[in-house]
């Protein structure tokens, strides 16, 4: 979203914008949910902040002490549902998030697509800015065979190579061109192996190149999981700039880099000279932040352990259709069903089960409903079979009581507002 202007009052985020005149305020202690340092054109002055309802607010300051005084003032607030202060794991600098969120990937609770939306947020890179949209890895060698085995690892690109390096005879046309600007200074501008970039506004706009169902399906299988590291330095670590970056032949023009241009345009006095700067940042490719200074490290697979015949693990596949439903009307409890069994739980602390039904169908549970006292409940299942169960008190214990049931029968159930109806 582009305001007109964007205000910071009191804990508040005040826009003026005529596009969107019912979003007037934002409160920034209870709606929003993150906040990150964005680029804009190269220049570290933008914020970007994110809602709870999906709305991102890209904010430009004058200055990059302006943007850090507000970063930092974001920061200290206490806002209650950003991922900076949850209760479990308050996030109190990028540098401890992007631990935490690698140490995640590294134990598998987080997928590769989730890790890099991650790290192209903290690099800042943003779907709201064409110039910076986040970048994934091509991840697929084989565009020739007519099925894909995605068990192969020909099937795959090397990624520990740019795209420029893969095959030694482009690897070796990047070198000489390389080593020739060095050599030859090419009227002062630092080498590079490319004059393009692997992302820039053109490839989103008109190319709309986006991520394909079966690229993202390979993109989470194990190869790719356990090389995705080398990508990762590639693009956001120890190998994007220097000579590491050399070495890897993974160079770009240094308009592409952050730091290299944005100090030096105010003292650009030719307006010709300073609109073609401009027009190359925009349109030719920006770079991402450098996030890790060391190999980022692998993520190992874990070989799953099969100790029992594959017959045994599918013999009830089709079966596991769990769910459940509040207890009316204090909603403290719950009911849940199965394969052929119904469970009372109590909604805290941990889910603790307080009396099970086995056996209530042949097959599995496949529907439910509680009526509005919370003291009936019907279950249906595929053997055409409705079951009635009474839960009541006896002794101060809660029980489920089968009270009867209804064979032969393949009618929904439902309950009605003011009176229980089958």
């Amino acid at each position: 979203m582009c305001g007109e202007s964007l205000t910071f009052v009191e804990g508040y985020l005040a826009i003026d914008d005529q596009q969107q005149p019912a979003k007037g305020l934002v409160d920034l202690r209870n709606d929003i949910k993150q906040f990150y340092r964005i680029k804009f054109q190269l220049r570290p002055v933008g914020l970007e902040l994110v809602d709870r309802g999906g709305w991102t607010y890209f904010c430009t300051f004058e200055s990059c002490r302006c943007r850090e005084d507000v970063f930092k003032a974001l920061f200290q607030m206490p806002i209650h549902n950003s991922i900076y202060w949850a209760h479990v794991t308050p996030f109190r600098s990028t540098k401890r998030l992007r631990q935490s969120l690698t140490k995640k990937w590294l134990r598998g609770a987080l997928s590769n697509f989730e890790y890099l939306i991650e790290l192209n947020a903290l690099a800042g890179r943003t779907f709201n800015d064409v110039t910076q949209y986040p970048v994934f890895p091509w991840v697929l060698a084989d565009y020739t065979s007519e099925t894909l085995d995605l068990t192969k690892d020909s099937t795959y690109r090397d990624l520990s190579k740019p795209m420029g390096g893969l095959g030694a005879k482009r690897a070796d046309q990047f070198k000489d061109r390389y080593a020739a600007m060095s050599s030859d200074g090419f009227d002062g501008s630092p080498a590079f192996h490319y004059g393009t970039h692997y992302s820039c506004s053109a490839y989103v706009t008109y190319y709309l190149l986006r991520l394909e169902p079966f690229a993202s399906m390979a993109q989470e299988l194990q190869y790719v999981s356990e090389n995705l590291h080398s990508w990762i330095d590639l693009i956001f670590g120890y190998k994007q700039r220097g000579q590491e970056a050399v070495n890897a032949l993974n160079v770009f023009m240094h308009m592409t880099y952050e730091g290299t241009v944005w100090y030096s345009l105010s003292l650009i006095i030719h307006p010709l000279l300073r609109e073609a700067t401009m027009a190359q940042i925009e349109n030719f490719g920006q770079t991402p932040s450098k996030l890790f200074n060391s190999p980022h490290p692998a993520r190992k697979v874990p070989q799953l352990q099969v100790h029992s015949s594959l017959s045994t693990l599918l013999t009830h596949a089709q079966d596991l259709r769990g769910a459940g439903v509040l207890v009316p009307p204090r909603f403290k409890k719950a009911i849940d069903w199965g394969t052929g069994s119904v469970a009372l739980r109590s909604v805290k602390p941990k889910a603790a089960l307080l009396v099970c039904v086995e056996s209530c169908h042949l097959s599995a549970v496949t529907c439910g409903a509680v009526s509005a006292d919370g003291l009936t409940f019907v279950s249906g299942g595929d053997d055409a079979v409705v079951n009635i169960l009474e839960c009541t008190k006896v002794h101060g214990e809660r029980v489920l009581t089968h009270k009867g049931k209804l064979t032969g029968t393949l009618v929904g159930i439902t309950f009605g507002n003011n009176e229980d109806t089958l």
